[in-house]
């Protein structure tokens, strides 16, 4: 298993896809685990409907990077994620 972390991004371009950018610029499609989803306006969302993550946040996503599902838009690597959590954000401290 593997451990990615970046920023999750969401296009238009064939139909839209789920995208994990790396802070190095590198580009991996997200493959969501069964029964999730992803909501517009809510970002994405597990199987029994929780919000687990928005468009923009970043985000650390398990799993690993597959060759086996052919992919219409390759724009990056397939990573079958297994699980997604929001990286948690820095605490700010008072100048």
């Amino acid at each position: 298993m593997i451990t990615l972390g970046g920023k999750l991004s969401g296009d238009a371009v064939e139909g839209g896809g789920l995208f994990l950018l790396g802070q190095d610029g590198t580009r991996a499609e997200l493959v969501l685990p069964r029964g999730w989803r992803t909501a517009s306006g809510e970002g994405v969302l597990d199987a029994v409907g929780r919000r687990v993550a928005g468009m923009a946040d970043d985000v650390l996503v398990d799993g690993s990077f597959t060759e086996a599902i052919a992919s219409i838009r390759q724009q990056g690597r397939r990573f079958l994620v297994t699980s997604m959590r929001c990286q948690p954000t820095p605490a700010s401290t008072p100048d």
